[in-house]
């Protein structure tokens, strides 16, 4: 019976051990990478213009003071910071021609930053959706990077784009 008693104190022992949790030893970093990858998306629909894009459900959407900027959500944890916004601009084109372009870089301003844009211009307007990240997080946000490059503003209206 004692042989019995102590082999299950053993076994209780051992399966809680083995079972509790252990601090994540990983850098911040590395575990937004794993987190992003099964992030939810969320769409944004603009409800003047009607154009759309999608950010990361973790996103909050922040206000927009400098007269340009339609919508801006953001990311600020562990001193990173992340912006995805769109602008909406009105252009002096005399044609209905379709102009589309993808640029990235450092950002002058605020250093260790970078930014990924895509430009689209059609039927008067310049369609702007820009991220800006920290520039050690480039591989990790290469999903949002990646729905930048893809972002069409208005698929869902038929017959714009």
């Amino acid at each position: 019976m004692k042989k019995i008693l102590l082999v299950l104190i053993i076994f209780i022992t051992a399966c809680f051990a083995i079972n509790t949790p252990r601090k994540d030893e990983r850098n911040f970093k590395d575990i937004f990478q794993e987190e992003i990858n099964y992030a939810e998306f969320k769409t944004y629909i603009d409800p003047d213009m009607g154009c759309s894009f999608q950010y990361p459900s973790f996103f909050s959407q922040e206000s927009c003071n400098d007269g340009i900027c339609c919508v801006r959500f953001g990311y600020h944890a562990n001193d990173i910071n992340m912006v995805l916004e769109l602008k909406i601009l009105y252009v002096r084109s005399s044609t209905d021609v379709y102009k589309e372009s993808i640029s990235s870089g450092n950002l002058n301003s605020y250093s260790g930053y970078c930014y990924h844009s895509h430009n689209i211009v059609y039927r008067h307007r310049r369609y702007v959706l820009t991220f800006f990240y920290p520039q050690d997080y480039k591989h990790a946000v290469t999903r949002i990077i990646r729905n930048v490059n893809e972002w069409k503003p208005c698929k869902h209206r038929q017959n714009y784009f």
